[in-house]
């Protein structure tokens, strides 16, 4: 098991590790999801995924929008998921300097318009 409890350590350093390793790592995201859930008062069951080779070779997402989740395949998202929380570890946990999006811009469109999306768009 994975002694830090971290789900997104980067591929680069998890190709290195032995086939378990990497197989532990995924499934902790299992267990970070059903923990937020039941704090939050739902239950829900989360798939299991098999830990093969790394999908960093395999996924192109240079140049792509993410609009909708149905233009991507699974091992798309799940590379995304993954990504994004080793992202948010490095800069939050270990205080990492990241300029990965320096100069990027990010745009959120709403189909209905709560209290939550409009204080949102209003700041």
């Amino acid at each position: 098991v994975d002694p830090t409890g971290y789900l997104g350590v980067a591929f680069s350093r998890a190709q290195n590790h032995p086939f378990h390793y990497r197989k532990n790592m995924l499934f902790n995201l299992r267990i970070l999801l059903n923990k937020a859930a039941l704090r939050n008062g739902h239950s829900f069951a989360v798939r299991n995924y098999r830990c093969g080779q790394p999908l960093e070779n395999k996924v192109q997402l240079k140049g792509r929008d993410l609009l909708t989740l149905k233009n991507f395949t699974g091992e798309e998202i799940k590379y995304m998921l993954w990504l994004s929380a080793d992202l948010k570890f490095r800069i939050k946990q270990k205080g990492e300097y990241l300029p990965l999006l320096q100069g990027k811009s990010l745009g959120m469109i709403f189909e209905k318009r709560s209290t939550r999306t409009r204080l949102s768009t209003e700041t």
